[in-house]
């Protein structure tokens, strides 16, 4: 059971830090591309590129992404909510 919370925050988190991170950093911030050099991560995951850019380990990016999901999720309830 644990593999499958595992994937869905993989799934739902990834995808969101990739779109959101470097439209909100100006591109300083990004996640790691799928084919990315053996430089290893440091131990909060992330390193920096030879641009100066900090590069994201996908896992510590899966959770940044579903912390800005709900973020986002309650930021739209509070506005429901406030209309009503």
């Amino acid at each position: 059971m644990h593999w499958f919370f595992d994937a869905l925050i993989a799934m739902v988190g990834c995808p969101i830090a990739r779109l959101v991170l470097p439209l909100v950093s100006f591109g300083r911030i990004y996640v790691e591309p799928l084919c990315s050099s053996p430089q290893k991560f440091n131990m909060f995951g992330y390193r920096r590129d030879e641009r100066g850019r900090i590069e994201l380990d996908t896992q510590v990016a899966s959770l940044v992404g579903l912390v800005i999901l709900v973020i986002f999720i309650s930021a739209v309830s509070r506005l429901v909510l406030a209309a009503a």
